[in-house]
């Protein structure tokens, strides 16, 4: 496993000005962005004990404002609650 290449690609993938993870990285920096790709690059870091890839604190602030009226988390903010994408901020 080339821990070093996979940590390197994860910060890539984090928008630094608002904490979410794209899909993809693309010369235009436009991509879907949301809280599976969250959840994807935390179990990644969790899998391999190495967190330096990821801003955590801007993710965790990305996963809090994803919180919705009804309860649960949307999977972008402003969206209403779901249970996939609940799961994935939990």
């Amino acid at each position: 496993v080339n821990k070093p290449g996979i940590i390197s690609s994860l910060r890539t993938l984090q928008d630094p000005t608002d904490g979410s993870f794209r899909c993809v990285t693309t010369n235009t920096g436009e991509s879907e962005s949301d809280l599976r790709f969250m959840y994807c690059a935390c179990a990644i870091s969790y899998m391999l004990d190495d967190w330096s890839g990821v801003n955590v604190d801007l993710a965790a602030e990305y996963i809090l404002r994803c919180r919705s009226y009804d309860g649960g988390v949307g999977l972008v903010p402003g969206q209403e609650g779901h249970g996939g994408s609940t799961f994935c901020a939990v």
